[in-house]
């Protein structure tokens, strides 16, 4: 799953022998570029497919003293199972959360968790495989009857979505993390927030049954002298604004790593931890990871780059939150949603910023992934394709190994048409650059795009 955020800084796909372990025991199994490469590997989990690219807030107020959270990994395929609760009977109690909620959640999620004993699969156990993802495709569907109707079709920007102000809010201090930004704008969808209620609501596998909104519901009691909250992040609120249903749930929140690792650990829930371009902690995994499963919550503490200026991130329909205590949209650079809305890829900062953009974070990564999301029709304006293509040259020109180490990770999984797109895309935006005189030397005028596709992209694109 994927990072604002951000499977990854909102759902990238990333090998998973990136994320194995820091103990002892794991060995680095990451390509052997260079160890800041290595790295990166795994700060970009955060945002993608923190896809691309998704985490809602939840009042998670407590006024209870604080307990020190003890520091225990449970990593996938550990070898000492964690103390299990035996699934529990599914009533009204365990339904609601005891935060607040937005009045929208709460329906929906009541409306669904009636709906799913009629969607378990063959009468089998909440906890069983087989059954929770038979609950989580009709929590999908669900999601999809709800965005899809007379007033527009898949792809289509939903047509309930207004601005609303901070006023209007019936809980300001779950907003205030991002009180810095003057352009900040909040939005509410009934259907948005209907939609990410039916998707959250189901059970998270071998998690005893537990859904992503119970793991919040329990983020709420966390002992802690802080309140904290917890947000969706990543192209599943994009997707979700343009009536499509994505599956990685990624969430950002304010409280310690560690302290989600001990309410875990308390509840024999699954999940690992670990500091990503940090030397803190700032990275958790619930639920499980590997080619069996790939239905898990994860996500980056609220500080990594959910607060921080929106060029931290991609590409500026990437950088929304939804906060489930206010049912909004939280658009902290202020043109997320109209981005969304146009269906545009555009950088997240104004033109005298997009060198700080590059070089903010991931600089290869993110520049390879505009020609990614050119297959999913979005439109673009040529002076951002041209800065796009020209600082990408230039990376592969100095820093050609660890430009290059991108190429197979932005790209996994193309089918060969897609390839093709790619080629041509990149081809033809190389071409342009060249005749603007804007691209360093190293390479022929004659036949110069293809010689920069064939020494840069063909050898890590899906064969």
């Amino acid at each position: 799953m994927g990072a604002g955020c951000s499977r990854a800084p909102t759902g990238v796909p990333v090998a998973s022998k990136a994320y194995e372990e820091t103990s002892a025991a794991s060995k680095d199994k990451t390509a052997p570029v260079s160890l800041k490469a290595q790295n990166q590997v795994e700060e970009l989990k955060t945002t993608e497919e923190l896809d691309e690219d998704s985490s809602s807030s939840i009042n998670l107020n407590s006024d209870r003293p604080a307990s020190k959270a003890k520091t225990v990994t449970t990593p996938v395929g550990h070898e000492e199972q964690p103390k299990v609760e035996q699934p529990q009977k599914q009533s009204e109690a365990v339904c609601f959360p005891q935060v607040e909620f937005d009045e929208d959640v709460l329906l929906q999620w009541k409306e669904t968790r009636r709906l799913q004993p009629s969607w378990q699969v063959n009468a089998a156990p909440v906890s069983s495989d087989t059954a929770i993802k038979g609950i989580s495709a009709e929590c999908r569907r669900l999601a999809q009857s709800i965005l899809i109707d007379e007033t527009g079709a898949e792809g289509t920007f939903l047509d309930d979505v207004e601005e609303v102000s901070i006023a209007s809010v019936r809980d300001p201090a779950a907003l205030l993390y991002w009180r810095q930004f003057p352009e900040l704008r909040l939005y509410k969808s009934r259907k948005c927030t209907r939609a990410l209620t039916a998707i959250c609501a189901a059970p998270i596998p071998r998690l005893n049954g537990k859904s992503y909104m119970e793991v919040f519901t329990e983020m709420g009691q966390i002992q802690s002298r802080w309140p904290a909250h917890a947000f969706l992040c990543g192209g599943l609120v994009r997707d979700v604004l343009r009536r499509k249903v994505g599956k990685d749930i990624d969430m950002v929140y304010s409280c310690a790593v560690e302290d989600l690792a001990q309410m875990c650990q308390n509840k024999g829930w699954l999940h690992k931890y670990k500091g990503i371009g940090a030397t803190t902690n700032n990275y958790i995994l619930i639920g499980t990871e590997d080619d069996d499963n790939d239905e898990y919550l994860e996500g980056f503490i609220l500080n990594y780059n959910a607060n921080q200026h929106a060029f931290f991130q991609d590409y500026s329909m990437n950088t929304m939150l939804f906060d489930f205590v206010n049912g909004v949209i939280i658009d902290r650079g202020g043109d997320s949603v109209m981005a969304v809305q146009k269906n545009f890829l555009g950088i997240p900062a104004p033109r005298n910023l997009w060198d700080e953009w590059v070089q903010r974070d991931l600089a290869g990564w993110k520049l390879m992934r505009f020609f990614k999301f050119q297959l999913r029709g979005y439109t673009w304006d040529d002076e951002q394709l041209q800065f796009i293509v020209t600082r990408l040259a230039q990376h592969f020109e100095a820093t050609p190994e660890e430009t290059q180490f991108w190429v197979p990770i932005t790209f996994k999984g193309l089918e060969k048409k897609k390839v093709e797109l790619v080629k041509r895309n990149v081809m033809s935006a190389y071409s342009m650059a060249m005749s603007l005189d804007a691209l360093p030397g190293g390479l022929s005028q004659d036949n110069a795009a293809q010689d920069w596709w064939d020494k840069h992209f063909a050898n890590g694109m899906p064969q």
